[in-house]
């Protein structure tokens, strides 16, 4: 029922989240908490005998946002701006505190890949200008001071 893709990317959200709450209860204990989020990066994940493709779609997903997905990461196979090796060398720099990340604190997200900030840096506009346009209606909830 419904597009493989939204249930990975749900799955995806759930497991943030959880982490997000892990890493508030595990920091007392010295254990930190990393979510990889990685953007396109040049791997046989896109090609063709890699990804299922349902042999009849229902007419939602054959046009509309579903399907412009679909051919966004067709165009992206074997272009994709991330290189894996670098990627995998980050990973390793970031959780040993060494290399590139020594002397930082290990991050609560590991943002991999300039598409991926881009993405990421848009949803935080996005978040930011929904909090201002809503403002009024969010803040009538609190007791009259």
């Amino acid at each position: 029922m419904g597009c493989r893709k939204v249930r990975r990317y749900a799955t995806k959200w759930a497991v943030s989240g959880l982490s997000e709450g892990l890493a508030q209860e595990l920091a007392p204990f010295g254990v930190d908490v990393c979510v990889v989020e990685p953007g396109y990066f040049r791997t046989g994940f896109l090609n063709a005998g890699a990804r299922l493709h349902a042999e009849e779609r229902l007419g939602a997903y054959r046009d509309g946002p579903a399907a412009e997905k679909m051919a966004d990461l067709d165009r992206a196979n074997d272009n994709q701006a991330g290189d894996p090796v670098k990627a995998a060398e980050v990973i390793v720099d970031v959780l040993t505190r060494s290399g590139m990340a020594e002397g930082r604190a290990i991050p609560l997200r590991l943002v991999l890949g300039t598409d991926c900030l881009a993405t990421v840096r848009q949803k935080c506009k996005d978040t930011v200008a929904l909090l201002d346009e809503w403002q009024d209606v969010s803040a009538s909830t609190d007791f009259a001071v």
